[in-house]
């Protein structure tokens, strides 16, 4: 009996050694490197289906100018348009010899359009906190239309700095130049005219080429004024 048992006993001991044994020589199974596991099924909180969440460091930047009244602001989207279609013209009138008509014309059109839309972020100075990446800014003049800036790399806070090139008094300055040079042109210029039935066309030719020139002067230096961009300059330093 007693030998039995110590049978018995010596064959377990042997069953569970060759047990461990097998375990402690079997291969680990883990994921292969480089595979991206899914996150969860489960969206963040204030999250909606189709939002994308843009990863990055957060970074702090100072928004500074040294004129008063600079906005920023951030572009929130764009939209394109087209636009199409056909202008017809005619018309008609009447003279000392009775009445006149005249036949217009067909003409085709087509144009584009694009607008850019932005949100306001605050009035400098003032400090914001974004993630890391390129950004895209505006920056506006009390209140007038937002002027595009170069697209921005930021990969660590900085100090972001504008100066506005107000052009509004030489748009201004135009206004005058073309009026004042479109009225007084075509005054020396008619009265350089002669409106007789005889005689040449042009009575006084100095004062009539001096309209001229003061009329196209004028208009060309005037136009030119008065199409004046406003400009904005940009400085970032760390």
């Amino acid at each position: 009996m007693t030998r039995r048992v110590a049978v018995l006993l010596s064959l377990v001991a042997l069953c569970i050694g060759a047990s461990a044994a097998a375990q402690s020589e079997a291969p680990l199974i883990d994921s292969p490197p480089g595979v991206v596991t899914d996150p969860p099924a489960t969206p963040s909180v204030g999250m909606r289906p189709g939002e994308i969440v843009v990863l990055g460091r957060p970074l702090r930047l100072r928004l500074l100018s040294e004129q008063k009244g600079i906005t920023y602001h951030v572009k929130v989207g764009e939209s394109y348009g087209e636009q199409s279609g056909v202008a017809v013209g005619f018309g008609g009138g009447f003279g000392w010899h009775g009445w006149g008509y005249g036949a217009g014309g067909v003409m085709p059109y087509a144009g584009q359009s694009y607008s850019v839309h932005y949100r306001p972020i605050c009035t400098a100075p003032c400090e914001i906190t974004l993630i890391s990446g390129v950004h895209r800014f505006a920056v506006s003049l009390n209140e007038r239309e937002p002027l595009n800036l170069p697209a921005l790399d930021f990969q660590q806070s900085s100090n972001v700095s504008v100066k506005y090139v107000d052009r509004r008094r030489l748009r201004r300055i135009g206004l005058a130049v073309f009026l004042v040079s479109t009225f007084l042109g075509a005054g020396l210029t008619l009265g350089g005219l002669n409106y007789g039935v005889r005689g040449e066309a042009i009575r006084y030719k100095p004062m009539f080429y001096t309209g001229v020139t003061i009329w196209a002067a004028g208009t060309i230096s005037g136009l030119a004024l008065m199409f004046q961009q406003d400009k904005a300059k940009v400085s970032v330093q760390p």
